[in-house]
């Protein structure tokens, strides 16, 4: 029989609107909460709604400056000295940039989908906290007059826990050959 061209045409067309809206759909369950499953995509979509906010209130996308950092909550010892201990934390969601933000979130991405379902979300997300808290101390500690915001330093304290785990054996054999590879 004689093909139809825009018949074909047209179930092609569908074919690739339904591909897309699966891989779409697919991209949206990184970022959703699950009962197995929430701590990741929670902390994820807490680091990229707040720079968003930042970006829609006028904050620079690529390279935003210190004083706007500092207004949002950045780690600045000035201000943490004088009482503002809350910046140690508030500062672990903020990011300088577009690819600042892009980097720390698929470091975490490929960590947190091995180490959630590992250890369970609870102590996940509170040793992505303490980490993030004590790495935002070692900044304020050791650097006058920087301003520091990004989850770099809870991202290595996850990445330092995953490596404590193989060294003691707690992380299946067959695997470890991988993370390490993953880890370096």
């Amino acid at each position: 029989p004689e093909l139809n061209n825009t018949e074909l045409r047209k179930i092609n067309s569908a074919k690739e609107k339904e591909k897309r809206k699966r891989e779409f759909k697919e991209i949206l369950v990184l970022f959703t909460p699950s009962k197995d499953c929430w701590a990741l995509p929670i902390i994820i979509d807490l680091n990229i709604i707040m720079f968003l906010i930042m970006i829609f209130s006028g904050v620079g996308i690529m390279f935003p400056q210190g004083n706007e950092l500092i207004k949002w909550g950045a780690n600045y010892t000035p201000l943490v000295a004088e009482g503002q201990w809350w910046r140690l934390l508030t500062s672990i969601f903020l990011h300088a940039g577009i690819i600042h933000l892009a980097y720390n979130m698929l470091a975490l991405f490929f960590i947190g989908l091995f180490l959630e379902s590992s250890i369970g979300s609870l102590k996940f997300m509170v040793i992505y906290l303490l980490t993030g808290f004590i790495a935002s101390i070692n900044s304020f500690l050791f650097h006058e007059n920087m301003v520091g915001v990004g989850a770099s330093g809870a991202i290595f304290g996850m990445y330092g826990l995953l490596a404590a785990l193989m060294l003691l054996k707690y992380v299946d054999k067959n695997l470890t050959k991988m993370l390490w590879i993953t880890v370096a």
